[in-house]
């Protein structure tokens, strides 16, 4: 993946409260004890979040360090963390699972119940690619949202719930802006989809 699909995140990077992002805001109220950021890419939530970062991508994770160099990144497959059983309270899939194909996904889910310890918490997001601001922007844009050319699939909010309920049980779910420009109008936009979620419990 080539350092220019970065810039689309640069303003992140250049932000001094992640928090004033509801999405992150959320995100770091479900997060409990040692994080592991699932495809971190560029770090800013890793850093935010005081998680382990984790990408396949050395470029991405080299913008990362250039960023913030304090980071505690590595360069592993999703479908492969490099870490032992249990060995986080929290995962984080943010903007993840979408880029992946069918078996990937289902490879990767599987990796990260592996490294989750039992009463852990995963943690799931995306945009939603069916709602109307997300469809204009990526329209306008020609790099974003639908129009992102890594997306393997452009699911909707119902979708990707579906997508995680078979694998996991989920406890929360909220809609929140993850919008990082012109906050003060994006915060009303409700584009992402977040799920809190546990283990599935044994039936």
């Amino acid at each position: 993946m080539r350092a220019e699909y970065y810039k689309r995140y640069d303003h992140f990077l250049r932000m001094d409260d992640l928090g004033r992002v509801e999405s992150f805001k959320i995100i770091k109220s479900w997060a409990r004890g040692r994080i592991l950021d699932v495809g971190c890419g560029l770090g800013y939530i890793t850093n935010y979040l005081g998680a382990i970062g984790m990408d396949v991508d050395t470029i991405a994770l080299r913008l990362a360090k250039t960023s913030n160099p304090h980071l505690d990144v590595v360069r592993a497959s999703c479908e492969a963390p490099p870490f032992r059983d249990s060995t986080f309270d929290t995962l984080l899939c943010y903007n993840v699972l979408e880029h992946l194909t069918e078996d990937e996904r289902k490879k990767t889910i599987e990796g990260q119940k592996r490294v989750l310890n039992s009463k852990g918490i995963f943690i799931a997001g995306m945009a939603d690619l069916k709602y109307f601001v997300n469809i204009a922007k990526g329209l306008l844009t020609g790099d974003q949202s639908t129009r992102d050319p890594t997306h393997k699939f452009n699911w909707g909010a119902e979708d990707f719930k579906k997508i995680i309920r078979e694998a996991f049980d989920v406890t929360e779910e909220k809609r929140a802006s993850g919008y990082g420009k012109f906050i003060w109008i994006t915060k009303h936009l409700k584009g992402d989809i977040l799920l809190k979620c546990r283990r599935r419990k044994s039936r």
